[in-house]
């Protein structure tokens, strides 16, 4: 039940996921904010973007989507005080894959374009 793993994964704090939409322009931007773990993802974080993604599915006047961060670093994935919890847990590693793969498919299915505004280092593997 989705409900229940984002009420478990609340209690895992740090960051925030906001929101912001321009209602004239039809504009939204969703801002990582957890400079101080590098824009890792908490829990909490995971649940904020859940949640946003429920609101701009319903949003009628939206016709973009800025996905950003703040300070020097996009998003360098999940807060490893948090994923340390769940290495030996198949039980919430599934959880946490649950949610983020529900955010993940309902993004990719908002009905307007998106585009992610990435800042700082970028390192380009070639194999």
């Amino acid at each position: 039940d989705l409900n229940r793993v984002k009420d478990h994964f609340k209690q895992f704090q740090g960051g925030r996921v906001i929101l912001t939409k321009d209602e004239d322009s039809g504009v939204a931007f969703i801002c990582l904010d957890h400079p101080e773990k590098k824009n890792s993802f908490s829990g909490k974080m995971m649940v904020e973007l859940n949640e946003i993604i429920s609101e701009l599915a319903d949003w009628k006047k939206g016709k973009g989507l800025i996905l950003h961060s703040k300070g020097n670093v996009f998003c360098s994935g999940v807060f490893l005080d948090m994923a340390k919890n769940f290495l030996n847990d198949p039980e919430q590693a599934y959880r946490m894959s649950f949610l983020m793969q529900d955010s993940c498919r309902r993004f990719l299915s908002l009905p307007f374009i998106s585009v992610a505004l990435v800042q700082g280092k970028v390192r380009v593997f070639v194999g």
